[in-house]
């Protein structure tokens, strides 16, 4: 049974993969509020099937939407949830989801007070089949239990012209409670940690000296709470501009048995493997190349799911929370830092 649902904030390119996936569960888009009217214009044309509307209280108020996805403005995404669920409404926003520790204390309370989920779209996991191919491979018991995870996210800065909030410190959060998430989601998720501890965090900005409150390099180390499983995790703005897509994001996850990289969206070591989705698969038998480009993305339908069932297929909400909990602590670890000096 589909339904229909709204977007509110469409400030992020990942908007469209969160539609993506709701379309994809079959659905229905049926309105959304922008305050930008160029961005909405390129909307309305990409989905000319729903209604601009002009205000975010007529989606609030419709009895119609059962679902509200955002990707707004970073600083923004956190209220415009509390204020959906307090109307009834689920919510699926683009990562980061929050923004401080005093907005994640109010979502929690929210969600508690209305039993509405607040869904983060961790993209990284979510919507890369290599990376999913990866998850349904160590629930085979391929690679053994995963005891280190490296996650590397390269990005290219000069895409297109960014707005100013992109490089504005208080609108986008810092590099470790945004892009860092992603991360930090993997890591959980692939070890089996319903917590950890961050060890080690610092951020930078390196090479984007025109813009001061930008951080352009991310580093974090940390254990599961137990301190039997590692991660390192790499985030960045650096990739050059010659590159040939916008970065070279890596996934190194090493089990007891064996070992599995997932090079997601290029395999610059082996050019005749186009596109994306490539992952390596090293156990006993030998090393094995793996195409990922026939999996099938199963977030939106479990996010439907869990919008009809009162269910949690798609993600714990205690996970979702404890990912954003961690960044925010690495971010606030990083800021105390003078580095470079």
């Amino acid at each position: 049974m589909a339904f229909s649902y709204a977007v509110i904030g469409i400030n992020h390119g990942h908007i469209h993969m969160q539609i993506e996936q709701m379309e994809g569960a079959g659905c229905h888009l049926k309105s959304f509020y922008a305050a930008e009217d160029e961005l909405a214009a390129a909307f309305i044309k990409k989905y000319p099937h729903c209604t601009r509307v002009q205000s975010e209280e007529e989606i609030l108020n419709d009895p119609d939407i059962r679902l509200i996805l955002g990707a707004g403005i970073p600083n923004e995404r956190a209220e415009m949830g509390i204020r959906a669920m307090r109307m009834g409404k689920d919510v699926m926003v683009d990562k980061l989801g929050a923004m401080n520790e005093d907005q994640l204390k109010r979502l929690k309370k929210t969600v508690q007070a209305t039993g509405r989920f607040y869904s983060i779209f961790y993209c990284e996991r979510f919507h890369q089949r290599a990376t999913l191919k990866a998850a349904d491979l160590i629930s085979q018991g391929v690679i053994g239990d995963v005891v280190n995870v490296i996650c590397v996210g390269p990005h290219k800065l000069g895409l297109f012209e960014r707005p100013e909030w992109f490089y504005k410190k208080k609108s986008y959060g810092g590099i470790l409670a945004d892009i860092g998430t992603h991360m930090i989601d993997q890591f959980l998720f692939f070890t089996h940690s319903d917590d950890a501890v961050i060890h080690h965090a610092r951020a930078a900005n390196i090479a984007c000296l025109d813009h001061p409150e930008m951080q352009d390099f991310g580093e974090i180390f940390l254990t599961s709470k137990d301190g039997q499983k590692s991660g390192y995790i790499k985030v960045d703005w650096l990739t050059p501009a010659s590159f040939p897509t916008w970065g070279d994001g890596r996934l190194f996850l090493q089990g007891t048995k064996g070992a599995l990289e997932i090079r997601k969206y290029i395999d610059i070591a082996h050019p005749r493997h186009e596109g994306e989705n490539h992952l390596y698969l090293t156990t006993q038998n030998g090393v094995e190349y793996i195409n990922c480009n026939d999996v099938d993305f199963s977030y939106g339908a479990d996010i439907r799911d869990d919008v009809l069932n009162r269910t949690q297929k798609a993600m714990r909400q205690e996970h979702c929370f404890k990912a954003t909990e961690l960044a925010l602590q690495a971010q606030k670890m990083a800021d105390k830092k003078k580095w470079p000096s």
